[in-house]
Parts: structure tokens; C-alpha cells; sequence
């Protein structure tokens, strides 16, 4: 017997970590997680270290999507959407410096490494030495420069269910 909770109706993907992404027709779902979602990522150079929206809130203005999703789990190639509206691909030779210089700061983009390479995802160094000062600086700095690109919310979850019935009638006390 199966009881129906409810329906996706919507997938989300992100094909490059911390930026808006996608809507796909459909998935493929893999035991890593959904082919192609956060396949890509920013690695900050002058701290180390994968990055993202945290310390870079203008990454939230970018978009990305995956021009051939490859149901292997491999990265496959993004398209990615400017502030300004301008495209780059993953491919092109010149997509980092151009990322870079609307963060300010110099950034590459990587591909998905393999876990066992937990180097590559260690966060990088901080940018003061005293922690207290660290804190201090990153929620001064979100005050007086919150994303200056941002255009949309961004929803954590990759899908959004409907569900038919109230949960409470799914799973009646006893």
C-alpha cells in the first residue's frame, strides 16, 4: 500500500555553489546527491579555500545553468549569467578573472573534486588573525554593504512539494 504525502512540484539545481540557479525538466539523481547541482565552485585565492556568498554576497546576483547536464555526476559545462547580463561559459579561459573583477577580489572557478581531496575544501585562512576582530569586520562589512547585485531570493531546499493532505491526517495519533 503506498499513501501519497504529496507531488514535487518544482526542482531547483545550482550548478555553481552559491549562485542562483536553475529549473530543470527533470534530474538525475545519483548517490552523490542531483547530477550537476554545485558542480562548480569558487576557490578565493588570496585566502584559500572554497568560497562562496558568505564572503562574496554579490555572487548572489550571478546565475547559472547547465548547458549539458551529465547524468554521470560529471560537472558538464555552466553557462553563467552576469549581474549585467552578461554570459560566460565554465570553459571560457577568461570566466575567473571576469567573476573576479566584479568581486574585487581574485577568484578560480573548480570543478567538483573528488572527496578524498579534503584539501581543497578546507576553508581558507581568515582574513584577520583574532577572531573576535574576524566577527566583528564580516558583520560590519554585511551592514554597510549588503549584495549590491541581488535580485532574487534564493531557496536552499532542490524541491519544493505540495503536499495533498495536512500531515496530521497522514499520521493519526493513536
Amino acid at each position: 500500500m503506498s499513501i501519497e504525502i504529496g507531488r514535487v512540484e518544482t526542482l531547483f539545481r545550482y550548478p555553481v555553489k552559491s549562485m542562483g540557479g536553475e529549473t530543470p525538466d527533470h534530474i538525475d539523481l545519483l548517490l552523490e546527491g542531483m547530477a550537476g547541482d554545485r558542480s562548480w565552485a569558487l576557490r578565493d585565492e588570496a585566502l584559500g579555500g572554497i568560497t562562496g556568498a558568505k564572503r562574496f554576497p554579490d555572487l548572489m546576483g550571478f546565475s547559472s545553468r547547465l548547458l549539458d547536464p551529465d547524468s554521470s555526476g560529471g560537472e558538464g559545462v555552466a553557462e553563467i549569467t552576469f549581474p549585467d547580463g552578461r554570459r560566460l561559459l565554465s570553459s571560457d579561459p577568461a570566466v575567473a578573472e571576469s567573476i573576479s573583477d566584479v568581486l574585487g577580489e581574485a577568484v578560480t572557478l573548480w570543478p567538483l573534486v573528488p572527496a578524498e581531496q579534503a584539501d581543497h575544501y578546507r576553508r581558507g585562512a581568515p582574513v584577520h588573525e583574532d577572531m573576535e576582530t574576524e566577527l566583528a569586520l564580516f558583520s560590519a562589512e554585511r551592514r554597510m554593504n549588503p549584495c549590491r547585485t541581488c535580485r532574487s531570493f534564493r531557496l536552499r531546499s532542490l524541491s519544493l512539494l505540495h503536499r495533498q493532505e495536512p500531515t496530521s491526517m497522514l499520521f493519526p495519533s493513536t
